[in-house]
């Protein structure tokens, strides 16, 4: 489906307004750039005129039948009165006719290809409409202005009036207004044409009529030409600032992704050292405002060389990446897991007492055991020995992980495969 704002493009001297080519937030080659201006040329631009125009041709209609209520009360007993049922019923049906043509394009709004084909409608539907507000003219009863009543006043001030409403509401599509505004004014002069007898006065009137009409179109093209460059220049925004919004995301994307290859081990996706320290002076900081415990647990993989001797390297990263992920499903969301060696993971554990840190590093352990990673061979050993430290307020990080380094050594002396707590 292609939207309003969809395709962009780049104008040339006829408007005088430059689009830009963007596409993918970058610049799009000669053939998209031909491409796109097609489109906005032919297709964006004139279907987005055509909506503002039914948009308004909709909202003026409202006031229609106000406007042909006061011709037909005026004109009832006049010297017009044989021309008013004509003049009620074909305004009213070719109001009724507009608004459904109206009504099908703003409901096309997406749809812009599709609602140019209901350009030809809408034009005829003005141009009829004009012909009727035109039989006011059929309702003087001739050009002595002498013996023209109020109501006959009322007819050509009526015309008048609708010429400046067309050319507000029509104004973004000019055949529509060039058909609806010429329509009127020539079917209101049409009766001019047969008073012979009165024949310099219908002349007079004629060429007054013209020269009106004649200025109404050049101050209705200087009016489309300033309504085409507006829009012409809200579509050039809507597409910079799509581009830039595009723009934008990958920008973002590439900085998370910059931060992630700057914070994260690329094998395993745990932190890495750097981060590792970033992440404990702000648990540091939280501690200091709300004095929790903190426990630090050191994991190495037992045999991890025998892994790589005997199974190859790949089958040694397999294992260390299966690690990190039963580390992310045992543990908690707040739990800070940072590969600290080749074969070591350091786990921080905020508002986590010694007790609960203990049970959580044997929950770990068992599910290490549990694991199956597939490019080893079926029920394969894979076990990993746990030193755990508390980490408390008056020492530093680098305290608490020496104290659960001896512990993991102690827990690879007493036999592996198992968690030791530090003394």
């Amino acid at each position: 489906m292609q939207n309003w704002n969809h395709v962009t493009g780049t104008m040339g001297a006829e408007t005088g307004v430059p689009v830009q080519v963007l596409h993918g937030g970058a610049a799009a080659n000669s053939m998209d750039k031909a491409l796109a201006e097609e489109a906005l040329l032919h297709e964006r631009l004139p279907a987005l005129m055509l909506y503002r125009a039914a948009r308004r041709q909709s909202a003026a209609a409202l006031s229609t039948p106000v406007g042909v209520v006061l011709v037909a009360l005026a004109h009832w007993t006049g010297s017009g009165a044989a021309i008013v049922p004509y003049f009620v019923v074909l305004s009213i049906l070719f109001v009724i006719y507009n608004q459904v043509v109206a009504r099908r394009i703003v409901a096309l709004r997406n749809e812009p290809l599709q609602a140019l084909e209901y350009e030809s409608r809408f034009v005829l539907g003005q141009l009829a409409a004009g012909a009727a507000w035109g039989l006011n003219g059929w309702m003087v009863p001739d050009m002595n202005l002498v013996v023209w009543t109020a109501s006959d006043v009322f007819a050509c001030l009526i015309l008048v009036y609708v010429s400046c409403v067309t050319l507000i509401t029509l104004a973004h599509n000019p055949r529509a207004l060039i058909a609806a505004t010429c329509a009127m004014w020539l079917v209101s002069i049409a009766p001019v044409l047969f008073q012979h007898e009165a024949m310099g006065e219908s002349l007079i009137i004629i060429a007054g009529v013209l020269g009106l009409l004649g200025t109404t179109m050049i101050f209705g093209r200087m009016l489309m030409i300033q309504t085409r460059r507006g829009v012409l220049a809200e579509l050039q925004r809507e597409d910079l600032t799509e581009c830039l919004r595009v723009a934008n995301l990958g920008l973002e994307q590439a900085l998370r992704s910059a931060v992630e290859a700057a914070s994260h081990d690329p094998l395993t996706g745990a932190l890495n050292r750097r981060a590792l320290y970033t992440r404990a002076q702000q648990i540091a900081a939280e501690r200091r405002r709300h004095d929790g415990p903190c426990a630090v647990l050191l994991l190495d993989l037992d045999h991890f060389k025998r892994i790589n001797d005997r199974h190859g390297h790949a089958a040694g990263d397999a294992v260390l990446a299966a690690l990190a992920s039963t580390l992310r499903g045992a543990l908690r969301e707040i739990d800070v897991i940072a590969r600290w060696g080749g074969e070591e993971f350091l786990v921080l554990l905020p508002d986590c007492d010694m007790e609960s840190a203990l049970v959580r590093a044997e929950q770990v352990r068992a599910e290490v055991s549990c694991m199956d990673v597939s490019v080893l061979p079926p029920a394969y050993p894979v076990r990993v020995s746990i030193g755990a430290a508390a980490w408390p307020q008056d020492q530093t990080l680098d305290q608490s992980i020496g104290r659960a380094d001896q512990a993991l050594y102690a827990a690879k002396d007493a036999g592996r495969d198992r968690v030791v707590q530090a003394a």
